[in-house]
This record gives structure tokens, sequence and C-alpha cells, in this order.
């Protein structure tokens, strides 16, 4: 009797575990946020949907960078140019060699961090607040 529930305690442990890497093989986690210096940042600019309408102050760049480092990836993929989820907010860094831009919103009470074709990451409120004050 031992014997077969050693047995059964292995194959369950064994599928749980074959489970759980084919479900992070077939649905992988998007990679981390990639951001760039705050040495490197010319401007940070926020929008609602693509239209731009504020620039925030330089005072602001660390919070902001620390929030976008900090999200945690989902194992949602992102397959558009742009959110399907209404309103969006457009948060871009530009830095001299290149743009880095990222769909902020809200969706069931929950916020994301969009970035197309690469991954969608829950954030902190926080960042909602702080895009649009």
């Amino acid at each position: 009797m031992k014997k077969i529930i050693i047995i059964l305690i292995l194959f369950l442990g064994l599928t749980g575990v074959g489970g759980y890497y084919a479900l992070d093989h077939l649905f992988p986690k998007a990679d981390p946020i990639i951001c760039p210096d705050e040495s490197e940042l010319i401007s940070i600019s926020v929008g609602t949907n693509s239209d731009v309408f504020s620039i925030l102050e330089p005072t602001e760049y660390p919070e902001i960078l620390n929030i976008l480092s900090e999200a945690e990836p989902t194992r949602t993929m992102s397959v558009n140019d742009y959110p399907s989820v209404r309103p969006y907010y457009t948060l871009v860094l530009t830095t001299s060699s290149r743009e880095y831009r990222y769909f902020i919103y809200e969706d069931q009470g929950q916020i994301y961090i969009e970035i197309p074709y690469e991954g969608i990451y829950g954030s902190d409120k926080q960042l909602l607040d702080l895009i649009i004050e």
C-alpha cells in the first residue's frame, strides 16, 4: 500500500512539474521592460490615446523609471500596434538614440503597461496617477 501511495505522489509531482514547464513553454512571460538610463533621457511625454498632451518634469523621471522597471511580466501577448482597451495613455521616453513607447491602461481594476509585440505587464496604480495628474 505504501508503494502505491509513493508512486502516486511521484506521478502527481512529475505531472505538475511537467505541466508547469509545458505552460511556460507555450505561454511564456514577457521579458523585463527595457528602460533607458535616467542620464540618457531628453524628455518624457504623455498623451491620451495617440495625442501628446504634456511633457513631464525631470524631477518625475526617477519615479517613472522605477515603476516601469518594477512592472511584472504577464503571459498575455501583445499582438496589436495599439491597445484594444480605451482609454489608454501613451508614455514616450525620448533619448538621443531612440524613442521608448509604452501604453498604459486600466482593465478590470488592474493597471497594465503594453509594449506592442513585446509584452503586457502588470503595474501599480501609482503610474496611472503620475501620468494623468
